[in-house]
């Protein structure tokens, strides 16, 4: 299926069909690896200890892995932008636009490490 998926994006690439296929194809797969990976705890938190601990500590397990990856990202944008405003001295117009991306990412990281706080806290 992933491969017919892909064949498909590919030949529809540029329109909007494509661009559809290339969403439904990744959301279908992150659903199927999230049912995957669940399944042992549905398992374990419902037949075993019937409690939803299990379920609770491997969402909290992934959030922060997750929120721990935007990070990085957030970081080497905001790398990237210090360099387009290093590069682009002369240029107004491209300097305000790095300085304009640095602004977000800033704003984005405090959301960020908020929601790891959020996080730590509440889903412990």
């Amino acid at each position: 299926m992933i491969i017919v998926s892909g064949i498909r994006a590919i030949i529809n690439w540029g329109s909007s069909d494509g661009i559809t296929q290339v969403r439904r194809t990744i959301i279908s797969i992150l659903i199927g690896i999230f049912l995957i990976v669940a399944k042992g705890d549905f398992v374990n938190a419902f037949l075993n200890t019937h409690t939803p601990d299990p379920i609770i500590d491997r969402v909290n397990h992934y959030v922060i892995i997750a929120l721990g990856f935007v990070t990085i990202v957030a970081v080497a944008v905001m790398i990237f932008a210090g360099f387009l405003m290093i590069v682009n001295v002369g240029k107004d117009e491209q300097y305000q636009r790095a300085k304009g991306i640095i602004i977000r990412v800033a704003i984005g990281l405090i959301v960020i490490l908020a929601s790891v706080g959020l996080a730590t806290v509440f889903l412990v």
